[in-house]
């Protein structure tokens, strides 16, 4: 079965159009034409700012001129993550979509669900000749997996309005009413190198079947960080056996917890055996500590070409004791709700590039000030080990807003739809709402989406039963929002 024949095909054809248009972050030039020649199509306006955000604005449905104006909203790119063995490139190859019983998953790749269904409904919408609606603009923005840059720098023009549909949440049934803020923190080591001691033999360690996850909405699982699981590989190894490290390189985004890690060394001939035997009794431990969380997880030596030159003895310690010793996960949870995060970090990657060891980190917390005070602390530590820090970006976060006129509609609309409550959250995420709310304090916002899973790494799903339901509401949610 093709994408274009499920329900609602509106909804899935423009999907399946999505995933045929390649989007990775920063590369959203196609996308963006696909958008402006379906509003050319379609005889609607359209305009693109500075930074690459589209916009696309319908007249109201015949007697709703005055109805409050809405936005619907979602953001064009997507996570580029791969299975290590996929050959894939996201810049240029499309996404391979599969129906697996009631989901639609990726071929070894993230799907792109986050938030090519939202980007996808929002389209549907406008071409939906049953839809009714007030003054209706959908609002596309580019970056946002990478810093929400697109968010910040919207030009204020796309957000006149009244409310504000988010369409880039997970989870089935809940309405995200708050956000955290969050910031991205690089540290750099300079490299010195030094001649790879005689008698050494090349090794290559992987860390891998690790689950990975959202580094918001998954930070909280206890879930094995590769990055972490492998600096303490090659410190365990350096002690006992005098592995030298050539080079280490695992994750690749700030908003995903590292699935897998790489490293390159030499380690002394007659030690291999010995090492050997050990992670065999270190992998059995691992299996242990992550029986809940990460049950396939492994770390695995091959030999290999012996590296010409190692870092010098005094980098490697600093290096691997920075990430070891890296503040990782959930720091704080909000008082009275034990299972919402209110601050958190994510070691998401380490690069051996050039002359330079780099470490990736993200932060965030639901108190702006909590993230700061994190920032800050990181960068002490990572300088008494000698790394340099650069704060590459940050963003606030979204007040809860628990009752509104917005949120008190999609509540009753919800409950006549499917005769439950529909549940208002606040998230352990970045949603671009926040600053939204910067730009136009006026405007009542509210964020949902269809039930997906693993978003952010290449189990990414998304149930197709929720898409028809998740579709229905917002028709019917934008219908009520014109009753006076």
């Amino acid at each position: 079965m093709t994408l274009e024949h499920l329900e609602p095909q509106l909804v899935w054809k423009h999907f399946a159009r999505l995933c045929g248009i390649p989007r990775p972050s920063g590369h959203e030039e196609g996308v963006r034409r696909y958008l402006l020649d379906f509003a050319a199509e379609h005889h609607l306006a359209s305009a693109v700012d500075e930074t690459g955000n589209v916009v696309i604005r319908k007249a109201a449905t015949p007697g709703n001129d005055h109805a409050p104006a809405v936005i619907l909203q979602g953001h064009l790119d997507m996570v580029p993550q791969k299975n290590l063995d996929r050959d894939f490139d996201f810049v240029k190859d499309p996404i391979q979509p599969v129906v697996d019983g009631d989901w639609v998953r990726a071929d070894g790749t993230t799907l792109g669900a986050d938030d090519g269904m939202g980007v996808a409904a929002a389209l549907a919408v406008l071409e939906d000749s049953t839809a009714t609606h007030g003054p209706l603009t959908c609002l596309f923005t580019v970056e946002e997996e990478t810093g929400l840059r697109g968010a910040l720098n919207t030009a204020p023009d796309f957000l006149r309005g009244q409310y504000l549909f988010n369409l880039d949440t997970e989870e089935e049934g809940v309405a995200c009413i708050g956000c955290a803020g969050g910031a991205r923190t690089d540290f750099l080591f300079d490299i010195e190198w030094e001649t790879t001691p005689e008698a050494s033999c090349g090794l290559t360690l992987k860390v891998g079947g690790l689950l990975g996850g959202h580094s918001g909405m998954d930070i909280n699982r206890g879930r094995g960080n590769a990055v972490k699981l492998m600096a303490e590989t090659l410190e365990q190894a350096r002690q006992k056996f005098g592995f030298r490290t050539a080079a280490l390189n695992g994750g690749n985004l700030d908003n995903a917890i590292p699935r897998e890690a790489v490293a390159l060394g030499a380690l002394p001939d007659d030690r291999a055996a010995d090492m050997s035997e050990w992670l065999t009794q270190f992998n059995a431990e691992l299996a242990i500590r992550f029986k809940a969380s990460d049950p396939d997880v492994n770390v695995t030596m091959v030999r290999a070409e012996v590296p010409d030159r190692v870092w010098t003895l005094d980098l490697q310690q600093h290096v691997l004791a920075a990430l070891v010793g890296c503040r990782n996960g959930a720091q704080s949870f909000v008082e009275g709700m034990p299972d919402l995060v209110e601050t958190s970090s994510n070691l998401a990657a380490v690069i051996t590039e050039g002359g330079g060891v780099k470490i990736t980190t993200s932060q965030r917390s639901a108190v702006d000030r909590e993230r700061d005070v994190l920032v800050a602390d990181l960068e002490r530590f990572f300088g008494t080990h000698g790394a340099l820090s650069h704060r590459r970006s940050s963003y606030p976060g979204w007040p809860v807003e628990a009752h509104s006129p917005l949120t008190d509609l999609a509540g009753r609309v919800f409950r006549g739809l499917f005769q439950r409550d529909l549940r208002l959250e606040a998230i352990h995420a970045g949603v671009e709402c926040g600053i939204f709310k910067g730009k136009n304090p006026k405007l009542q916002m509210i964020s949902f989406g269809p039930q997906m899973e693993a978003v952010h790494s290449p189990d990414e799903r998304v149930n197709i039963p929720s898409v028809e339901r998740f579709y229905r509401f917002l028709l019917q949610l934008l219908s009520a929002s014109t009753l006076k």
